[in-house]
């Protein structure tokens, strides 16, 4: 699911490049979405939106009570 393209593995970047799909499906999970408007004229912007209830929606992986995260 979350892999670096080819062109970034052979550039000089650093990082893994998962950042932006992670938070887009902790957000959908929570039943909110990521949007992004971009121009070279006034830079980027993302916009999260999560609602104020926000339990995990439908069947989104959770964690058990008392259960230990996985490593």
């Amino acid at each position: 699911m979350y892999r670096r393209a080819d062109a970034a593995r052979r550039g000089d970047s650093q990082g893994w490049g998962i950042g932006l799909p992670y938070v887009r499906a902790v957000a959908e999970s929570h039943g909110g979405s990521v949007t992004v408007d971009s121009g070279v004229d006034r830079g980027t912007t993302f916009v999260i939106d999560i609602p104020l209830d926000a339990r995990a929606a439908g069947d989104a992986p959770t964690l058990e009570a008392g259960a230990a995260p996985a490593p």
